[in-house]
């Protein structure tokens, strides 16, 4: 039992938990003590025998989005084990059907628990026109060495949508600024941003500025590479960000930690590369729809079973439309697809990327968890049901993603019976 007698432990529902992945998922759970909820899509008794007692059972389906809030409602974590049986069903289930899920129990959470459990703070929204007067242009009256000063736009360019965009004229050091008029905003409990754009592929700077900073002469900046000619979303972690001089945007590695209780200002730069400015045009643009924050977690809300096939395929260069025609005939691109919605949900999540399955009995064999994408191979059913139980409680399990794989040789490898967090503490978040 990982819980003493007087501990409340959490209540996981467990999606796919009939499949053979998950009944072990399910029972490891039972045995460590969680309270244990199975979503099921009917409630015949031979449904209930393959998992057996010391569950709860609730009635739902991928498809109907009322049943999973119903079925979501009080829990604290989610392990999702779902699998389609052909490439025919995988939109139905492996996207839509996850997609409902995530949804739902985000949903759920403010529901129960109310606004302060919700996941992300919206802090722009560009549908809304309002949000874009909160913004303004800077406009120096010169460029470097004399040279026209820079060309800013900040407008509504579609629905949803504001550029940021024009022409830096100077050769070497020029810089273009949207910022926003001071305020206060308190940042606190929230671990980064989350900014949905579309971009010239180009790198950009989000700038935080604080009362302290500013009077340091300092403010807090995190570099970001543009999606060029397609939407995407960034995550923005605020450990990311890295206190620079006002005036010469040197790194001032003596500035005072970013307070995130006193941000007072927020903008977006474009400044020409350091590395062989003079080859760079000066023109710009970057499109935004919002801009949130998400919450700081603890530990992960959403443990996701995906496949080492995504990794394989690397689908990061397709944009939706590429997506979808390959998914025709690829499961995997459906899982990707997934698995960017729970990253962009702004739930606390861990993807587990199992290579093919075996049905051998787990602790036997030493494992890898890997993220780089160059090895893979088998792992029994058991080892991934253990990496997916231990990661719930483990906070080096937040926000990552990883391939997992038997290895008998490698020498970073560990047995599933050993501490799984040493692994987790290895990996990079954010992925």
């Amino acid at each position: 039992m990982l819980f003493e007698e007087d501990d409340q432990p959490p209540e996981v529902l467990v999606a796919g938990a009939t499949g053979e992945t998950g009944r072990v998922i399910v029972r490891k759970l039972v045995l460590r003590g969680y309270n244990v909820r199975v979503l099921v899509r009917d409630l015949f008794s031979s449904t209930l025998d393959l998992l057996g007692t010391g569950v709860s059972f609730v009635k739902g389906s991928l498809d109907d989005y009322d049943s999973l809030l119903e079925a979501t409602g009080d829990v604290d974590k989610v392990v999702c084990a779902v699998g389609s049986r052909s490439v025919e069903e995988a939109e139905a289930i492996e996207y839509e059907g996850v997609g409902n899920l995530i949804r739902a129990y985000q949903d759920s959470r403010v529901q129960y628990y109310g606004r302060a459990e919700a996941t992300k703070l919206v802090l722009f929204n560009f549908a809304d026109e309002g949000d874009l007067g909160k913004w303004k242009r800077v406009v120096p009256e010169e460029g470097e060495e004399g040279a026209k000063p820079p060309r800013v736009n900040f407008q509504i360019t579609g629905p949803n949508r504001v550029a940021f965009m024009g022409h830096v004229f100077s050769k070497y050091e020029g810089m273009a600024e949207v910022r926003t008029i001071p305020s206060r905003l308190n940042l606190r409990g929230f671990s980064g941003l989350l900014l949905r754009c579309i971009g010239d592929g180009k790198n950009y700077f989000i700038v935080l500025r604080t009362g302290a900073g500013v009077r340091e002469g300092v403010e807090y900046c995190a570099q970001i590479k543009s999606y060029k000619n397609k939407w995407g979303s960034l995550r923005i972690p605020i450990s990311s960000f890295k206190a620079y001089d006002i005036k010469d945007h040197s790194r001032r590695r003596d500035a005072p930690e970013l307070d995130r209780g006193d941000v007072r200002q927020m903008a977006i730069q474009f400044r020409k590369p350091v590395v062989s400015p003079e080859k760079d045009d000066g023109r710009f643009y970057l499109g935004v729809d919002y801009l949130k924050a998400y919450r700081t977690q603890e530990q992960p809300d959403f443990v996701l079973l995906s496949c080492a096939s995504v990794t394989a395929r690397d689908f990061s260069e397709l944009d939706e439309k590429g997506l979808r025609a390959v998914a025709k005939d690829d499961v995997a691109a459906w899982k990707y697809m997934a698995e960017n919605r729970l990253r962009l949900s702004g739930l606390t999540y861990c993807i587990v990327r199992p290579g093919s399955f075996t049905d051998q009995p787990g602790g036997n064999k030493a494992i890898m968890l890997e993220q780089d994408g160059d090895v893979s191979g088998a792992i029994s059913r058991a080892d991934v049901a253990e990496i997916c139980v231990k990661s719930l409680l483990d906070p080096r399990a937040c926000n990552v993603t990883f391939d997992a794989f038997e290895s008998m040789y490698a020498p970073s490898a560990r047995l599933p019976s050993e501490d799984v967090s040493s692994m987790l503490g290895r990996l990079r978040p954010n992925t």
